[in-house]
């Protein structure tokens, strides 16, 4: 594959050259890829890959007559223009109507919204750098193909100095002075009235990559645009903290558990500064955790195989031998979800994975609930796998499953696989075509075996009438897209121990035509004693109910602790409040769909003028915070709320001006 990148260079503007175009020169590092440069000043930065130096009467086809290039790469628009200020383009004048497949690589979409300049290009793709922006984009042009490539770093600039010691302060460094940058400035006003931040300020070229080796911790803000930004890639390559607001951007899956953010209206951040600074240990363990994470998954040669995918599957292979080819090749993230396994659960679990190791196309994922992290017990035995663990006394099957939606299931098609299943060596062939004809979730049943010393899934079926027991068809694995599980909002976290979440998952994807039960693919399930816990009778109880409730009102499906909490009502205890005299101020996350009268997708915070007085009110089920200073007033269904002023403009510029005729009625 021949790449042609189309670039602007500018020494003045362009110290940040390592996030933004550096990452392509790696391409030349993979087999059959080469990459040309070709664009104003191009030679200054890579004088070794430019094509040619700019000339303004050179055509396309002057250029493919020089490299016979098979993508356009455009590195951003703003690079197409002479100058930073965007007046005259330097693109050549036959480009708009030149027959290459061209693709846009685009960090600031959210400044350049709806311009027909995305349409005169005959762009055949975009790659967003910020996650939030794709949202923006399927809204303004939904015919386009929009996709995340995130940001990535250089590992061999961006890295710690061990003998360097650190400076036990929080540092800011970069721009700061934008509007947009609301929650950087407010953050380092408050850190620097404690004495906790050191500020640095735009540091280029040398300096900067030395300046974050300096300090523990990073001070960032995701902007009002909700950005996930390449300084945070940086922060995290030199070995440093990231401290961050809580935002709509990508870091949940870019850096999960490998970084800390403080609330949106700041009452939290004096508390975590000072916390993270002296525990020396969380400074440690997040530091190393931080870098590997980069050294393992975001580094410049990790972005461009994910890119080059990209151009392979969008691009290059669209005849459809190839695209029959590619799906048959689908692959199924295998989800185990474990906790406070023991010796004898230790070996149900080798003997399942030795029967998945016989598949092809599969991604082996772990998601441990319990009081151990056993990752590294399962790497005498699995050589692969992503993890994710989160602390409890007991093991809860619902939060496991929802955090491997959350934190490491990739693939769109995904399982979770019981330890104590064993299945056969076409397992995940058959679940993908099983897949493709129905599109909807749907369960493989299983024997339940007595003890035996066979682990083999031919030789168990094989004496199957002498050590199966009874065929379970009501239960089962479950095989599942994302969009049927997020529709869903994953699995209840409100049952206990064991029995009901399965089924409570199964009826409810039942209620909305998404379910099915995959017959004649059967598992088998290794013999262990059952244990139900406790809550066995209050599990059945809620099971029942909630389904009667379910198939009554379709719109309670979801209402539940699941991938998100939206049990509680929100405008109920919003009116309970406004009768007893309190002022309400809904809060970020949950200010859209307040105004717009959507269904919550985040648990209740609400901003009120007597947290004591709420709190006696509604109880846990709200979060109360103090009341913001700048507001604006919003008619709630006949009830008169705020909403923080920042957020107006926040809103506006993650859900377009659409959000202003809410505004004014």
């Amino acid at each position: 594959m021949k790449i042609l990148v189309l670039y602007r260079y500018s020494k003045n503007s362009s110290f940040n050259h390592w996030c933004n175009v550096d990452f392509y020169k790696e391409l030349n590092s993979f087999e059959n890829t080469e990459v040309k440069f070709y664009g104003v000043n191009v030679h200054e930065i890579f004088p070794d890959l430019n094509l040619t130096s700019y000339n303004s009467k050179l055509t396309m086809n002057d250029l493919r007559y020089l490299y016979n290039f098979d993508i356009i790469i455009i590195a951003g628009r703003n690079r197409t223009f002479i100058n930073f200020r965007e007046i005259a383009s330097w693109l050549p004048k036959d480009f708009n109507t030149f027959d290459c497949p061209k693709v846009l690589i685009e960090p600031d979409y959210h400044k350049y919204r709806k311009l027909d300049w995305y349409k005169e290009l005959n762009i055949s793709l975009i790659l967003h750098r910020h996650k939030s922006n794709i949202i923006r984009a399927d809204h303004d042009f939904p015919n386009f193909r929009n996709l995340w490539l995130p940001f990535s770093v250089d590992s061999d600039i961006f890295k710690p100095d061990k003998n360097i010691e650190k400076i036990r302060k929080i540092c800011f460094v970069g721009n700061s002075k934008s509007k947009s940058y609301y929650y950087r400035q407010k953050a380092s006003e408050k850190l620097t009235q404690e004495n906790l931040l050191s500020f640095e300020g735009i540091q280029k070229e040398g300096k900067y990559p030395l300046t974050l080796q300096k300090y523990v911790a990073y001070l960032n803000g995701a902007s009002l645009f909700s950005i996930d930004c390449a300084k945070a890639f940086e922060i995290l390559s030199s070995g440093s903290i990231l401290f961050t607001n809580d935002a709509y951007n990508g870091f949940n899956e870019l850096f999960p558990n490998c970084y800390i953010t403080y609330e949106n209206d700041f009452s939290d951040i004096k508390e975590k500064a000072g916390k993270l600074l002296n525990d020396y240990s969380l400074c440690n363990e997040l530091s190393q955790k931080g870098r590997q994470l980069i050294l393992n998954k975001h580094t410049h040669y990790h972005r461009c195989k994910d890119l080059l995918e990209i151009l392979n599957k969008e691009i290059m292979k669209k005849n459809d031998c190839q695209i029959i080819k590619k799906e048959i090749n689908n692959k199924i993230d295998v989800v185990y979800n474990i906790g406070n396994l023991d010796s004898n659960s230790l070996v149900r679990f080798k003997n399942s994975y030795l029967s998945v190791s016989k598949n092809k196309n599969y991604n082996i994922k772990i998601s441990e609930v319990g009081q151990n992290n056993s990752s590294e017990i399962i790497k005498e035995f699995i050589p692969e796998f992503e993890y994710h663990y989160q602390y409890s006394e007991t093991f809860d099957a619902s939060i496991a499953k929802n955090n491997a939606f959350k934190y490491l299931i990739k693939e769109n098609l995904f399982t979770f696989l019981d330890i104590d299943m064993i299945v056969p060596s076409n397992f995940i062939e058959r679940s993908i075509l099983f897949y493709k004809r129905h599109k909807k979730a749907f369960i493989c049943p299983y024997i339940r075996l007595k003890q035996t010393s066979l682990i083999d899934y031919d030789d168990l079926m094989f004496q199957i009438n002498d050590i199966g027991e009874e065929k379970i068809t009501s239960a089962g694995v479950l095989v599942c897209d994302k969009k049927i599980y997020k529709s869903l909002n994953g699995f209840d976290e409100e049952y206990k121990d064991w029995g009901g979440r399965d089924s409570d998952f199964y009826e409810r994807a039942r209620l909305i035509n998404k379910f099915k039960i995959f017959y004649a693919c059967c598992l088998l399930h290794q013999h262990h004693e059952r244990k139900f816990g406790e809550n066995k009778e209050q599990n059945k109880e809620r099971y029942y109910n909630r389904i009667l409730e379910c198939s009554k009102n379709k719109n309670l499906i979801t209402q539940f602790k699941g991938l998100i909490n939206n049990s509680c009502d929100m405008f109920s205890h919003i009116k309970l409040l406004f009768r007893h005299n309190i002022s309400i101020c809904l809060l970020d996350k949950t200010c859209y769909e307040g105004i717009t009268n959507k269904p919550l997708t985040f648990p209740l915070t609400l901003g009120v003028d007597n947290i004591e007085k709420a709190s006696s009110l509604v109880g846990s089920e709200v979060k109360f915070k103090s009341f913001p200073s700048k507001t604006k007033k919003f008619n709630l269904q006949g009830i008169t709320v705020d909403i923080p002023f920042p957020v107006v403009s926040y809103l506006r510029n993650l859900y377009g001006r659409d959000i202003e005729k809410e505004l004014r009625k």
